[in-house]
């Protein structure tokens, strides 16, 4: 059963405040990436790395179809559910083309 723009856009108020808390120093990986850069990391070495974000499953959901999007869906996506609506700093000209991208990727995901 395909999914209402609300449903959307509350798993995506959902997925940005998880993120952005994330960001914001909450325990945002396991290790640092200044420590991680001293390593070579080959193949038999990948299963070390793969589970960096303890992210939840329904965010970790969110984050694979928000992948799908066209670069720009993503970036307007971002801006609006974690930057809170800078679009200024995320490379959009005008607002109303931010708008465009977002509602653009809101009904990609419904």
């Amino acid at each position: 059963m395909p999914r209402t723009i609300k449903e959307v856009r509350r798993e995506l108020r959902a997925w940005g405040n998880y993120w952005r808390w994330q960001e914001m120093g909450q325990g945002y990986a396991k290790r640092s990436a200044c420590d991680k850069l001293g390593e070579v990391m080959t193949n038999s070495d990948a299963h070390l790395f793969d589970d960096d974000f303890d992210a939840p499953e329904h965010i970790r959901a969110i984050d694979k179809e928000i992948q799908r999007l066209c670069e720009q869906c993503r970036r307007a996506v971002r801006v609006r559910y974690i930057c809170q609506g800078v679009w200024t700093l995320a490379g959009f000209r005008e607002r109303k083309t931010y708008e465009y991208w977002l509602r653009l990727a809101e009904m990609e995901l419904v």
